[in-house]
């Protein structure tokens, strides 16, 4: 059994990635369980959980609320999956902050973790976005999308001073070179990711559009939500992420 932990801030892409894992004929992840593992004292319990969500699709079930945003039709269950384990689009600030589920899961399942990252302009606009939109985003404050963000790659920097198998993805990459990516996910997870998998979010056109726009620097300055930030938000975005982006090779202006 491969076990995967796909995380990274919100808005990264950490569902899309999550959704072609489990479009695969062996694969199955899980879409934030977090809460429902987090009093689990085994992890021979979080693996009992993860195949009984992969074969019900209990994960996606519980969450009518995503079905506003998500395209999630005929569920993809699978009753013996080679791949298994779970997304969670948040980090926590340290080891003695993060649920007590994750932790077991990361210590004793030796997954290989998948970290996204975007541009934390498109990042931030993009989940305020989903709270004026949609009823299943919480409303977070830009303060808290960038502490998120920070999380996020701090979580990888630590990640990289470890035996853990891990895997960096930037959201422009992947727009910019998803076959790239699609090859060097089969070969990192053993898997085989369809080639015309677009994700359960976003419609061919959309993704069409983002490719075209966007910048490995810069994101996507054309990207409508960005209209949803003003001078205050853009300041602390700066003033946390600021160091961060600029090792990343992001633009701030």
């Amino acid at each position: 059994m491969t076990y995967v932990y796909v995380t990274g801030a919100p808005r990264t892409g950490t569902t899309f990635i999550s959704d072609w894992i489990s479009d695969t004929e062996n694969g199955y992840c899980c879409h934030e369980i977090a809460d429902a593992i987090e009093n689990f004292s085994s992890f021979h319990q979080i693996d009992e959980y993860l195949k009984l969500c992969a074969s019900t699709g209990l994960d996606r079930k519980s969450k009518v609320h995503k079905f506003s945003s998500q395209w999630w039709g005929a569920l993809k269950i699978k009753h013996n999956p080679d791949i298994i384990g779970m997304k969670q689009p948040i980090s926590w600030p340290s080891a003695q902050t993060q649920p007590a589920g994750i932790t077991t899961f990361l210590q004793q399942s030796d997954p290989h973790i998948i970290v996204m990252m975007r541009h934390p302009y498109d990042a931030i606009a993009s989940g305020k976005s989903r709270a004026l939109n949609t009823n299943n985003w919480p409303n977070y404050t830009t303060e808290e999308h960038c502490l998120f963000w920070k999380y996020s790659v701090e979580f990888y920097l630590q990640l990289t001073q470890t035996s853990h198998k891990t895997m960096f993805i930037k959201w422009e990459d992947l727009m910019l070179n998803r076959e790239y990516y699609r090859k060097q996910l089969n070969e990192f997870l053993s898997v085989r990711l369809s080639e015309d998998f677009i994700g359960d979010e976003r419609s061919a056109a959309e993704l069409s559009d983002f490719k075209a726009n966007v910048t490995l620097s810069g994101g996507v300055p054309a990207n409508k939500s960005r209209k949803l930030l003003g001078a205050e938000d853009y300041h602390s975005i700066r003033d946390i992420t600021g160091s961060l982006c600029q090792m990343l090779g992001y633009q701030l202006y």
